[in-house]
């Protein structure tokens, strides 16, 4: 039975933690062959992942007490293609922007 109430306790703590992250919903359907976590401190993490060799996304994730945030960057063809930025500031603050790159050699009317 004390097994039981720790179990209970760690689910219950988890969920606290998750309480204050974004909330952004990625539709990214990609299949990716390999991710990588490399760096996790301090409330940041940052995950590579791959699809074969390449690197496709980068996420970067902020998680604190009073604000947190995701950044998204999608890579393809080695050149940033598009970046999703989302934060939760407060309870009823949410704020969230898309970024899109173009290629150097198309003409941007």
């Amino acid at each position: 039975m004390p097994h039981f109430a720790l179990i209970v306790l760690f689910l219950f703590l988890r969920f606290q933690m998750t309480f204050a992250q974004t909330g952004y919903k990625e539709a990214d359907t990609v299949k990716y062959t390999k991710s990588e976590i490399i760096t996790n401190i301090n409330g940041f993490k940052t995950v590579v992942f791959y699809k074969n060799n390449a690197i496709r996304k980068i996420t970067r994730e902020f998680i604190g007490t009073s604000f947190s945030s995701t950044t998204i960057y999608y890579i393809v063809n080695d050149q940033l293609l598009h970046n999703v930025y989302a934060s939760k500031r407060s309870p009823n603050v949410y704020f969230e922007e898309h970024m899109y790159f173009a290629d150097k050699n198309d003409q941007v009317v």
